[in-house]
């Protein structure tokens, strides 16, 4: 935007000569910013699904921020919801001693959060461990063994429901997987190990693939397909989508609509019958007495609410 106006009065702006006794100004126009404090090296980032809440870890400070992102979203562990919460990974260690009284972890890198938005799971690279958050309290409420140079993680689906968080090591031959929910009940105190995978490469270990590079080397980061997450498991080719259950299909959906959709007595189908469903055909709610009832629809790839005759 130009306009011929006097440069003390105008912030952000760049005098130009003056021509015929008039002094012209350029104004860059700069949008407003929110520019919220994150903490000592911010390095990665997260959204939970519902998109109401941000996290950043701090690489060089052992934090991580939970940010509103409209309306104060973040829980506390003593049951407030704050605009803004900073999660202390060092807040069961003594650095003086270098005892712990509970999980902890320095260096915070990856921190991604389940796709039904349950718990986190976040690297301590320099302490090689994985850290589990509770993401109804963002407490950190469990610790798993890495290795050295732990770095990336990403959730991938877990059979029959569920999901399972895949990690990389930069300085070890192993990728490990982490169970953070066996049961799927919503208690986090059973997580667990679930195994892991050498990443040697060499000939006498059996791999999906034949590395070409970097052999006995971890990585940095990790991509389980079919991706789960909102935004892309809408887009599976339905070969995909078949073999996973009603909650990984329904990513786009908050916790409460999706359990509600499918715990019904009706929708808890085998995965031979899956497949038929997502065609098209209709699925009978049976708590709505026949008044409801369900239905897959092609376009957004989604079970839709629908009036249906008595």
């Amino acid at each position: 935007m130009i306009r011929t106006t006097s440069e003390s009065a105008v912030p952000n702006s760049l005098a130009l000569p003056a021509t015929s006794g008039l002094g012209i100004l350029a104004i860059l126009v700069v949008p407003a910013m929110v520019k919220p404090f994150s903490g000592g090296f911010p390095v990665a980032t997260s959204m939970t699904n519902d998109g109401k809440r941000a996290y950043v870890a701090n690489l060089l400070d052992h934090t991580i921020r939970c940010l509103s992102v409209d309306a104060p979203a973040c829980p506390t562990p003593d049951g407030q919801i704050k605009d803004v919460y900073t999660i202390d990974l060092r807040e069961h260690y003594n650095k003086i001693t270098g005892e712990s009284t509970g999980p902890y972890g320095l260096s915070p890198i990856q921190l991604p959060i389940s796709p039904d938005d349950s718990y986190m799971l976040v690297v301590g690279t320099f302490t090689g461990n994985i850290m589990q958050v509770d993401m109804k309290t963002n407490k950190v409420v469990k610790s798993f063994p890495c290795g050295p140079g732990c770095h990336g993680i990403n959730f991938g689906a877990k059979k029959g429901g569920g999901w399972l968080g895949y990690v990389s090591v930069k300085f070890a031959n192993v990728a490990w997987v982490v169970d953070g929910d066996p049961n799927n009940d919503g208690d986090l105190s059973d997580a667990r190990i679930a195994g892991g995978m050498v990443t040697s490469g060499k000939a006498t270990k059996i791999n999906d693939d034949t590395p070409t590079a970097n052999f006995g080397q971890g990585g940095q980061g990790v991509w389980a397909y079919p991706d789960v997450y909102n935004g892309w498991v809408q887009e599976l080719p339905d070969e995909w989508k078949s073999q996973l259950t009603c909650k990984q299909n329904q990513a786009s959906m908050s916790n409460s609509t999706r359990r509600e959709l499918c715990s019904s007595p009706s929708l808890k189908r085998k995965k031979q019958s899956f497949a038929q469903d997502i065609t098209g055909s209709r699925v009978k709610d049976s708590r709505s007495n026949g008044s409801r009832a369900m239905r897959f629809d092609e376009s957004s790839r989604q079970f839709r609410r629908m009036p249906v005759a008595p």
